[in-house]
């Protein structure tokens, strides 16, 4: 339950004291590890800016105003990811700006995670789309950036989140239908091959890991020139745990309109019988 909140935003992100720059800039796409490589350097005393931080509405206003091509907005993010003390990016959206972020914080160390080829990570990014796609409608809307944020995200990588029903209220049950799907998947693939390139090109040698959480503590920590934990490397956020979201998602929807609706059934039922009751006790009696 706890992952599950964690991930879509319905916990509230742990406070830290400002930073001065940031140490480690993650340039790897959704679904390449960084969920795993976030518990890591959490572990390694890192605090970690994730896309669940973005979930829970922190710089929501500068992120979407850097998507439409708004560069004060964009050195607003910058600036407020430092202020908000955190000292290591990862994930969407920040992956987006990697290249800026590196030159902005010269000093960072840029940790570009990857998966084994552009069609196995397309295909793991279609089950997140797949996995969160209960929460793109009411209640999440009303108070997380999910559908902004989703559009955002699918625009940057040429992937089109399409609905497989649409309702204009997100019923839970027309959830359990939506499906993700490309509308052009050599483009997609072709975007994350790109921004690979970009960052490749962008970065020095030696400031760049390229990294799966596969190969363990041992890269990362020669890396970044910290000891090597006694603990085992994490791995979290796979298929089954994101399928575990999906359920936590559809739960929530199924929950609000019992919520709203079961008390409002309830107190009919009841006017009702006092209605009824009280017709009955003025009904004239029979000899």
């Amino acid at each position: 339950m706890r992952f599950a909140a964690d991930v879509v935003g319905l916990s509230w992100p742990a406070r830290f004291e400002p930073k001065d720059a940031l140490q480690v800039v993650g340039a790897g796409y959704a679904r390449t590890g960084t969920q795993s490589l976030k518990h890591a350097l959490t572990h390694l005393g890192f605090s970690v800016y994730h896309m669940d931080v973005v979930n829970r509405n922190l710089h929501t206003k500068s992120v979407i105003g850097h998507f439409r091509g708004n560069d004060s907005a964009t050195q607003a993010w910058m600036d407020a990811i430092v202020r908000d003390g955190y000292d290591a990016t990862l994930d969407f959206p920040t992956c987006f700006i990697a290249t800026d972020l590196a030159k902005r914080f010269p000093e960072s160390k840029v940790i570009l995670t990857l998966r084994d080829s552009p069609a196995v990570w397309m295909q793991s990014y279609l089950f997140l789309l797949h996995a969160f796609a209960p929460g793109v409608g009411f209640p999440y809307s009303a108070v997380f950036p999910f559908p902004d944020m989703v559009d955002a995200y699918s625009n940057q990588i040429n992937c089109t989140f399409r609905q497989g029903v649409w309702s204009p209220w997100y019923m839970p049950w027309v959830h359990m239908t939506y499906k993700a799907e490309m509308d052009d998947s050599t483009a997609c693939m072709r975007a994350y091959e790109s921004h690979l390139a970009k960052v490749r090109s962008a970065v020095p040698a030696d400031q760049l890991l390229e990294f799966q959480p596969s190969q363990g503590w041992a890269p990362l920590c020669e890396f970044l020139g910290v000891p090597v934990p006694d603990t085992p490397f994490p791995h979290v956020n796979t298929k089954a745990d994101l399928e575990y979201v999906r359920l936590f998602l559809a739960i929530v929807a199924v929950a609000w309109p019992t919520a709203i609706i079961g008390p409002l059934v309830l107190l009919f039922c009841i006017v009702r019988g006092c209605r009824a009751a009280g017709r009955a006790s003025t009904r004239p009696k029979q000899d």
